[in-house]
């Protein structure tokens, strides 16, 4: 009995090592593409399009297209950076959240949440919150796009990108 017990405790002890790098690297797509307010704004004044995700560590949706957005990422001209949101100080995510605003209202057409119209938008969750996960595309300097989330049974995500891209 004691060599049973010891036997699994042995494998439980070498397993354990692996649990933990696994769920710190939770995360490890998005955090390689990870950067900060400041690089953002960088970004946005050079000419080249880029995908931007908001993301949050504790957020199961992001967790679950991470996979999806690498395979895509992998096969992609435009490059991608992710920002996770608690990253961001209060100043930066109002307006950030500001900017998702407008883009949301003018472009309201393209976009899959057709229960948040731009009339109702102020009165929805979406209004001076950043959703995770949030796509957005930028283009020739400005926010051109933006996504709330992933609806697998409405598109791909590949379609998705791909429709952006059109903007």
């Amino acid at each position: 009995m004691k060599n049973k017990l010891s036997t699994k405790f042995k494998m439980l002890a070498c397993l354990m090592p692996t649990f933990l790098l696994t769920s710190c690297s939770r995360f490890s797509f998005y955090d390689s593409l990870s950067i900060s307010y400041e690089e953002l704004n960088e970004k946005k004044t050079e000419e080249e399009s880029f995908f931007l995700i908001l993301y949050s560590k504790s957020c199961s949706a992001c967790h679950s297209t991470q996979p999806l957005v690498e395979e895509y990422y992998k096969t992609s001209d435009v490059p991608f950076y992710t920002l996770e949101i608690y990253s961001l100080s209060d100043e930066q995510a109002v307006t950030l959240a500001n900017e998702i605003e407008q883009t949301y209202k003018e472009n309201f057409d393209n976009y899959q949440f057709d229960s948040v119209t731009p009339e109702n938008y102020d009165d929805s969750f979406f209004y001076q919150s950043l959703v995770t996960p949030t796509f957005i595309l930028y283009k020739s300097f400005q926010m051109v796009d933006v996504r709330f989330g992933f609806d697998s049974k409405k598109y791909t995500l590949e379609g998705m990108f791909e429709s952006m891209l059109q903007s």
